[in-house]
């Protein structure tokens, strides 16, 4: 059966050593969990990086030689936490991505919960996504399966193809989760003079103190995390025969999940593997609550946001006009910028197009595109979906963000938006559907426009004055914060090749195509990979090749120069 599983999805099954008829291999990404019983070979792939987040796919194959495969959203012990609420935070942050993921698999998989409800025929997936991971606590601790095929007509292809779409896709939302409680990490650590350790992967973080453990985990209904903390065994004896109560102190922000869930009536409660939680003095959880608050405020940031302002002008536009185009040089940091705003007006309710020459109306707005049967039909697009969800939620906001806005035909893309964005409230009428449409006061646009690639003289006036503009320049105020806060020596002379190659590109074309700071952020032992691999090809393709060649030998000067200096340089 191990050499039918090896043929039937050609992995590298090699030596196996079996005890107690159970054996553990490493295939890629994935540890390889092998157990025989009862004439069945049952082959777990477990994600090794993200084990508690990322649902495990199932392999089963009979004496008979049928096989069964399946994704299973809980571990070997069927424990549907931490991965359903890790499904949920990527629901919330990614929901247009995951449900196209969804729509293109949902013919080859039948998805189920547990001995409970099925994906029906015809049934939107976003309607039976809303419905089970948010609507009802019946489904809180169901079991998620999607059924890859049961029988005697296995298909490697749909194995591959459900591997690298959706877990693909789980994995890369994972990544980034697990970078945001590094960063928290660190700053509580810093702050408290304690270690915290990650409990349940990077889901969870962990301290004890004499006083009992802090528990830092995210609240499932919300972008923020609440401060668990859990006395000594001594003290939760006192509680002994109560219900288990919890105290809890929501500290900051942060974009991240964990096991939490929540009851009938909305309070936060940890699952089973720390239910023992009890309720502490009011006055320590205000102390170490106090000190979390100053030590997680956002500090990141700060290379694109000044210090010690309060809120960035890009949010003040947005919040007065709604929408906005930050353009500005390349690599001055106009995305991040945009994503930190739409966070700041939106938390998670946001989504990023990445626009190109080939973007349409049909995919922005609506078109007619072929459905499953083979039929036209109209089909709704992205700002669409967005407009009428923010129309029917008005207490919530969203913003959609147009990365790289002036590389598509950007009146086509827009089209009778233009109106609409002009007149919010006012209905428009859709071409293809003929449905009225509008854009309400809690939808927000932001663009980012590189004007290396076109300057805003040159867009339409009807755009012009439907946006305000907020320019972003190179910034070596920005270079210095960075170089400081990191500890990197040479400042004096990464400064100086920045000041050099701006004041050139500025004297012979024109600030608009000059180059941004984040380029050069960069540790001074990587700068001349740095310069030769992607700050010099831009050059190049700016400048005449003559001014391109003096400019590079200049740089080559400095560089040379920098490594015969091995001393720190402050700047």
């Amino acid at each position: 059966m191990v050499e039918f599983l090896r043929e039937l999805l050609d992995i590298p099954i090699l030596e196996i050593e079996w005890e107690d008829n159970k054996a553990k291999i490493e295939i890629g990404d994935f540890d390889l969990h092998l157990r025989k019983k009862e004439g069945v070979l049952i082959a777990h792939f477990i994600d090794r990086q993200f084990p508690y987040q990322i649902p495990q796919i199932i392999v089963e194959i009979f004496e008979t030689y049928a096989s069964r495969a399946y994704v299973k959203f809980a571990d070997m012990r069927n424990a549907p936490v931490p991965f359903k609420p890790f499904l949920k935070y990527v629901y919330r942050r990614n929901k247009f991505r995951f449900l196209n993921i969804m729509e293109g698999l949902r013919n080859h998989l039948r998805i189920y919960y547990l001995h409970s409800r099925a994906l029906e025929e015809g049934e939107p997936v976003k309607d039976f996504f809303e419905e089970t991971l948010f609507s009802h606590e019946l489904f809180e601790n169901k079991i998620l399966i999607m059924e890859m095929w049961k029988g005697f007509e296995p298909s490697r292809e749909l194995f591959e193809l459900v591997r690298d779409r959706l877990i693909g896709f789980l994995r890369l939302e994972a990544t980034e989760l697990s970078s945001s409680l590094e960063v928290i990490r660190r700053h509580a650590e810093r702050s408290l003079n304690i270690k915290l350790e990650p409990v349940m992967g990077m889901d969870r973080l962990e301290a004890r103190v004499s006083y009992g453990r802090i528990i830092l985990s995210r609240e499932t209904h919300s972008d923020s995390y609440l401060l668990h903390l859990s006395p000594p065994m001594k003290e939760r004896q006192k509680y002994h025969d109560r219900e288990p109560l919890l105290w809890n102190i929501q500290a900051a922000n942060a974009p991240y999940a964990d096991g939490t869930i929540s009851d009938i009536d909305n309070d936060p409660l940890l699952p089973s593997w720390s239910f023992k939680v009890a309720r502490i003095d009011r006055n320590r959880a205000d102390d170490v609550a106090g000190l979390l608050e100053k030590s997680l405020k956002p500090s990141t940031d700060t290379v694109f946001i000044p210090s010690g302002q309060e809120e960035h002008p890009v949010i003040r536009l947005l919040r007065r006009y709604r929408q906005v185009i930050i353009y500005g040089p390349v690599g001055t940091g106009k995305t991040h910028l945009a994503l930190r705003a739409a966070r700041e007006i939106a938390g998670n309710n946001f989504v990023m197009l990445q626009i190109h020459p080939s973007y349409s109306y049909e995919e922005f707005m609506e078109g007619i595109r072929p459905d499953r049967e083979g039929k036209f039909a109209v089909r709704d697009g992205i700002f669409k979906r967005i407009a009428m969800q923010a129309y029917e939620n008005p207490s919530r906001n969203y913003v959609v963000i147009l990365d790289e806005f002036n590389r598509g035909n950007v009146i086509q893309i827009l089209g009778e938006l233009l109106y609409a964005l002009e007149y919010r409230g006012s209905p428009i009428t859709l071409p293809y559907s003929g449905e009225k449409l509008v854009v309400p006061e809690n939808l927000y646009l932001i663009a980012t426009m590189n004007t290396t690639d076109r300057s805003i003289d040159k867009l339409d006036m009807a755009l012009k004055r439907r946006f305000a503009f907020y320019r972003l320049m190179p910034d070596e105020e920005v270079l210095k914060s960075f170089y400081r806060e990191k500890g990197y020596p040479h400042l004096n002379t990464v400064l100086r090749l920045f000041r050099t190659i701006n004041e050139r590109l500025k004297q012979k074309v024109g600030e608009d195509l000059t180059v941004g700071h984040t380029l050069f952020m960069a540790p001074p032992d990587e700068l001349p990979q740095t310069m030769e691999f992607r700050i010099m090809p831009i050059i190049r393709s700016i400048l005449h090749p003559e001014d391109a060649e003096s400019l590079r030998q200049e740089v080559e000067t400095i560089l040379q120069e920098m490594k015969g200096d091995s001393g720190p340089t402050s700047g």
